[in-house]
């Protein structure tokens, strides 16, 4: 693991942090901050939030780490890590209100990537093209400048990794269902294919419960993981777009979207997914990982490459046998046309808070975590997908996990959320139909038709386009 912690514990006695437990506790911070501290009570103070997924200790540990190293470097900096603990659009809800106050800004933020330019607009980010022209590092990330770019062409961010998206499977259980494994299908009634013959072979888990033929995440509370995780996905299989690139407009009218919701209608009509209750939880995202997945009471899941965490030493849900069950297929395109299979990818960014005291300062922990043995530590600890060229060469980083050859190959096929300013609002809007789409209360008609009137309503119809008229 290197310099990371993830491979055995330590200590966490001289930890200083404040995990938000809710926004209650986020307004409570942002009121204790008025009148916040003088420019000299915080000139050693350095504050850096990162959102925190689930129960895995991977990537806390991978903090205290840096903690440590930054602090040991740069005398008299007391070097504060904020986990923020929240899921879906809560982060982000919480993250803002920590702006609202100097005691509790951040000066580093570890940011999604699709809340980039959000920042940007937002003022809340320093551009970093004069400080990375100077780091030597820099050249390693060649193409990663992409995810971390505005509209203005400056770069805002350093990637820390990047991740795939494909069918998590457990081969006992599709082998006990009738399903010849390797299990690779090439198309999307394939995959139902499968989830049916679990469904009608009413399979149980180790605890004797029924087991879940195929999770594709349709609630509205997970908020992102189901607009990218779910729909975006079933989308890019259609080869239709949420965004073109080429005419700066949003897309509507789209039958590709319209048959992304066909799909998930399919999934929870016909009882191939998890019960309502469980589909609308919304801490779904954690559970399946940590609990469900582990517990085998799950045959397919369309899930990330970082989930494999959870399933490591200290993880949420630790599962030793985990390679042994679990495999990992593309998720086909609809019809099983060009390219065959599709992904999506997101991943994380250090950001310099525009209201940072000493901009350099925090320049110099960004150019420290994201340094070679650092990168290489964080990949190990959150399962991330190199996007430094070194470090994808170690074979340090090919021997993480079986399954990283084949997550990463998924590169190749991927496509990556049109995160514009407008993109928040518009992938709520995503998860909200996929929503009314499995618990029955939209057609899949309707709810391409509310989708496209939420998407006029927000950027305006000069900004969008219809796609009959894209297709000509």
């Amino acid at each position: 693991m290197g310099t990371s912690g993830a491979g055995g514990r330590r200590p966490r006695g001289r930890r200083r942090r404040a995990a938000l437990l809710g926004a209650g506790a986020a307004v409570t911070l942002v009121a204790a901050g008025c009148g916040g501290p003088s420019d000299a009570e915080r000139a050693q103070v350095l504050r850096v939030a990162y959102q925190q997924f689930g129960g895995s200790e991977n990537v806390p540990l991978w903090f205290d780490d840096l903690e440590e190293r930054f602090e040991a470097s740069h005398p008299g900096v007391d070097l504060q890590v904020t986990p923020v603990v929240a899921g879906g659009n809560d982060y982000f809800t919480k993250l803002n209100l920590m702006r609202g106050s100097p005691r509790t800004a951040p000066d580093v933020v570890l940011q999604d990537t699709f809340q980039i330019n959000s920042d940007i607009e937002a003022g809340f980010l320093l551009p970093l093209d004069d400080r990375l022209a100077q780091w030597e590092d820099w050249p390693q990330f060649a193409g990663s400048e992409a995810a971390t770019t505005g509209r203005d062409g400056r770069v805002y961010g350093v990637s820390m990794g990047t991740d795939t998206r494909g069918l998590w499977h457990n081969t006992d259980l599709l082998e006990e269902a009738g399903v010849e494994t390797p299990w690779r299908p090439s198309t999307w009634e394939e995959v139902l294919d499968a989830a049916r013959a679990v469904r009608d072979a009413g399979l149980t888990a180790p605890d004797g419960r029924d087991v879940i033929p195929l999770n594709v995440y349709g609630g509205s509370s997970v908020g992102e993981v189901t607009s990218m995780q779910g729909v975006q996905m079933l989308l890019a299989g259609t080869g239709d777009v949420l965004y073109d690139e080429e005419t700066d407009r949003w897309v509507t009218g789209s039958r590709g979207f319209e048959d992304s919701m066909g799909f998930l209608s399919t999934v929870y009509a016909e009882g191939l997914g998890p019960s309502l209750d469980l589909a609308l939880d919304p801490q779904l995202q954690y559970a399946m990982a940590g609990q469900l997945i582990p517990a085998q009471r799950v045959a397919i899941a369309l899930d990330g490459s970082w989930q494999v965490t959870n399933w490591q030493e200290g993880g949420a849900g630790e599962w030793p046998e985990w390679t042994e069950v679990l495999d990992v297929a593309p998720m086909p395109t609809q019809e099983g046309q060009d390219p065959g299979a599709v992904s999506m990818s997101g991943g994380f960014a250090f950001g310099v808070s525009a209201t940072a005291p000493d901009p350099d300062l925090a320049f110099e922990l960004v150019a420290e975590a994201a340094g070679r043995e650092s990168s290489l530590a964080y990949y190990l600890a959150a399962q991330q997908i190199s996007v430094r060229a070194d470090v994808t060469a170690d074979p340090r980083y090919a021997e993480q996990n079986p399954r990283t050859a084949a997550l990463t190959e998924l590169v190749e096929v991927t496509r990556f959320r049109p995160a514009y300013q407008e993109y928040p609002r518009i992938s709520n809007e995503i998860s909200t139909v996929a929503e009314s789409v499995i618990t029955g209360e939209r057609t899949p008609a309707e709810a391409t038709a509310d989708y496209d009137a939420a998407v006029t309503d927000i950027v305006g119809a000069d900004a969008t386009e219809d796609a009959a008229e894209r297709a000509r």
